[in-house]
């Protein structure tokens, strides 16, 4: 069953081309009907007037997103299954690629029992059954105030309003700006006839060979367009409705979207007539100049699917625009899908929720635990410490707060992701507690973890209980499992953890990681798009640490590690402390790695025995005798005493002062009662702007060989993949001077990527 006539001469190839059935067909005065044959293909506005064929064990419905509502499917159902739909023994199944109604009270659990889901369209990309597709969108060319919806869609009258010549006028300009050379076949979607046709004349003027189909073009004009289209004779056709069911032409390489769409069905049918593959097309482009990208998302997102009606619709997914190619994609990318570009990892900003108290609080209690809230809040997003709290609230209220008061202080109780947001508390706590590594510091961080959660891992407790109670495992057992599997979920993980890895990757494996854990994210969290934007923060986080890990120059390295080894074998321990805390978290993690199990052993041993004097347990006086501390270390004699150097700057983006553990003079009741918001800021920055009066230094070290746009280059490491690689820099870094984009052709082909681009840093190539 179908409700186009394209769709029964494509569904009668198909049929004979690839499963050699010859079928009947129902439909007007084209074909002669044989109900003798065993399948039989019907227009559904033809079968309405016609005798239903006998002895039908199955019924099939295209495009069954807008059949269903036909008077006459409700029929056919009443026919084959004698009245009682869910008691038929024939069989009803409805096909749609976009399985959504324009009103929201209506479904199709009426119609059908379940839904069988196919791949998402992002998944028939990664798997080469789509194309890949590029958005761009041009904003404030229409009044959308202007717009009126009846039926789930906008009136005719007020899109005509809107969609006038000069809005046509302008659509020709932008393309050809973004196609000069007018190297793509095009289909438009307007508003009205009047205005398909004006698009058409204007493209046509400026020497674009353009063509206009509309309800009312003869059968034999349309195939006669569509022929030439095919061809390419005729570079755009614009239509109304015509092409937005049935229209199956794959070299379609630019769809225009020339007038405001409010269905979402529509809006995915639409875009989905250019990503049909064909050789040597590589991607197709939607062109959006109607504002339809920012009020219903990517026409390629993984929209929820429901069988019943939905009358709280989820809000589609923001898009931001790639500075670099101008696409428009998910405002949750880190990196752009289509050009590699890899976006700063900026603050983020989270409302903390209000605290749902059990307890019923008195007007004297709430503003108490305001006071707890503000100053929690306001030291997180400072980057300032937290653990004198507890005695700025004894000092002003002469009480001890409560523990369940601390309970979702900072980041509230989203107990769907409360494992993200400790990634992030961790972080904070590194920055600004001293000496982290000790046990007494560690072991601070770990209460200020299990009280900010308490809730959440609970919570979390509870269902880990559920769920090994399953397995019959004695009580003990049980308890020892449920701790492991809360340990995990609240332990410091390190970027490459995050990204799925065991160890830090190759700086050409970071890219790949994190396109496999973005997949993982949007299949999982389909239907909850908050869900989905907090575990890819989490995951823009982790690039971000591990593209600054392999961006340090290792020459400063290694003197970071020269000056560490030489101070723990000389036994100036307070020095090593005082001198990590200058350097960011992924520069630390590189110097630990390279110390011996001996050296961290005397350092930990001497951090144990020299606990960190706190604001609280600080004696008046006191004489600095931690150098007098002796351990007998082995030094090590692979250090090039030459690369010493005491007067390196820590890379750190959070300042000295913020680093100082002092007590906040505010020590009133906060006037502010509105509800605190976190900065959930990732500790490192992507890339560190080089200072100018050193340039010259700064290129002798991180490009010595002065390569530039257009040099042919490959890795210089034997032992990368690259290094067999031949590939092109087409561009320098904007910001950082360390870092190129190379375009290797090999590594689209061979790793399965969408961008055959990758940032290299310059001391990792050579000239091929």
């Amino acid at each position: 069953m179908v409700h186009r006539g394209k769709l029964v001469r494509q569904t009668l190839d198909k049929l004979s081309k690839y499963f050699g059935i010859e079928a009947g067909v129902i439909w007007g005065d084209y074909y002669a009907p044989d109900y003798s044959k065993p399948v039989q293909i019907a227009m559904l506005q033809t079968i309405r007037n016609r005798e239903l064929p006998p002895d039908i064990d199955l019924v099939i419905l295209d495009e069954a997103h807008t059949g269903a509502y036909f008077q006459i499917w409700r029929q056919i159902m009443d026919k084959y299954s004698g009245g009682i739909w869910v008691l038929s023994k024939t069989k009803f199944l409805g096909l749609s690629a976009s399985p959504w109604r324009a009103k929201n009270d209506q479904g199709y659990c009426q119609f059908f029992q379940t839904i069988v889901k196919a791949p998402y369209p992002k998944q028939l990309i990664e798997m080469g059954h789509l194309c890949r597709a590029r958005q761009f969108a041009f904003t404030n060319l229409i009044d959308e105030s202007k717009l009126k919806v009846v039926n789930g869609e906008y009136t005719e009258k007020s899109m005509a309003d809107v969609c006038t010549p000069a809005l046509n006028s302008e659509i020709v300009k932008l393309y050809l700006e973004k196609d000069p050379d007018l190297k793509r076949k095009l289909i438009a979607f307007c508003a009205s006839v009047k205005q398909a046709s004006d698009l058409a004349h204007q493209f046509s003027s400026v020497g674009v060979e353009a063509e206009c189909i509309v309800g009312e073009t003869p059968e034999n004009e349309r195939e006669e367009i569509f022929s030439k289209f095919s061809s390419g004779a005729i570079k755009l056709i614009s239509s109304v409705g015509v092409l937005t069911e049935g229209f199956d032409e794959a070299s379609v390489t630019s769809i225009l979207v020339c007038r405001p769409v409010k269905s979402k069905a529509l809006w995915v049918q639409m875009n989905g007539r250019g990503l049909r593959p064909m050789n040597g097309k590589s991607d197709c482009w939607f062109l959006d100049f109607c504002g339809n990208l920012k009020r219903l998302g990517l026409p390629t997102y993984s929209f929820p699917l429901v069988l019943c009606p939905d009358p709280k619709p989820i809000a589609p997914i923001a898009t931001k625009t790639c500075p670099q190619c101008s696409s428009e994609i998910a405002i949750y990318e880190k990196v752009c899908p289509h050009c590699g570009f890899i976006f700063d990892s900026g603050s983020k900003k989270a409302k903390a929720i209000k605290r749902k108290f059990e307890e019923i609080l008195s007007p004297e209690q709430q503003k108490h635990v305001r006071f707890l809230k503000n100053r929690a809040v306001n030291a997180f997003n400072k980057r300032k410490p937290i653990d004198d709290l507890d005695s700025l609230f004894f000092e002003e209220f002469g009480y001890e707060a409560p523990s369940d008061w601390y309970d979702g202080l900072i980041f509230g109780h989203e107990l769907d992701a409360w494992e993200v947001y400790v990634q992030h508390y961790w972080r904070y706590l590194l920055v600004v507690t001293s000496n982290p590594g000790s046990t007494s510091a560690k072991s601070k961080m770990q209460q200020l973890i299990e009280r900010e959660f308490k809730s959440a891992i609970q919570y979390a407790k509870d269902n880990f209980r559920r769920s090994y109670s399953e397995y019959n495992a004695s009580r003990d057992n049980i308890e020892v499992r449920v701790s492991e599997s809360i340990k995990k979920l609240i332990d410091y993980q390190p970027w490459w953890v995050i990204i799925g890895s065991t160890q830090p990757p190759d700086a050409h494996s970071i890219i790949y990681n994190y396109e496999f854990c973005k997949s993982r994210y949007e299949l999982r969290f389909t239907d909850k798009p908050h869900l989905l934007e907090a575990y890819m923060e989490l995951l823009g986080m982790a690039i971000a640490e591990g593209i600054e890990y392999h961006t340090q120059d290792q020459s400063t390295i290694d003197k970071h590690i020269y000056t560490i080894k030489h101070s723990i074998a000389t036994s100036t321990f307070k020095f090593v402390r005082d001198y990590v805390q200058r350097l960011d978290l992924t520069i630390k993690q590189r110097v630990w790695a390279s110390l011996s199990q001996e050296e961290k052993q005397a350092y930990r041993k001497w951090q144990d025995e020299n606990p960190v004097q706190t604001a609280e347990n600080k004696p008046n006086s006191s004489v600095d005798n931690t150098n007098s501390h002796s351990t007998n270390i082995k030094k090590d004699n692979n250090v090039n005493a030459k690369s010493h150097s005491t007067a390196i700057k820590g890379n750190s983006n959070v300042t000295t002062a913020e680093r100082t553990n002092t007590k906040s003079p505010d020590t009133g009741v906060a006037k502010n009662t509105h509800t605190p918001v976190v900065k959930v800021a990732t500790q490192l920055n992507l890339f560190t702007l080089a200072e100018n009066s050193e340039t010259k230094a700064a290129n002798d070290i991180y490009n010595p060989l002065r390569l530039q746009v257009g040099d042919v280059v490959a890795s210089n490491n034997p032992n990368n993949q690259a290094y067999n690689w031949c590939g092109q820099i087409v561009k320098i870094h904007p910001s950082d001077p360390r870092l190129c984009y190379v375009s290797y052709p090999e590594r689209q082909k061979l790793l399965n990527l969408k961008s055959n681009e990758t940032w290299c840093r310059f001391v990792d190539l050579r000239r091929v």
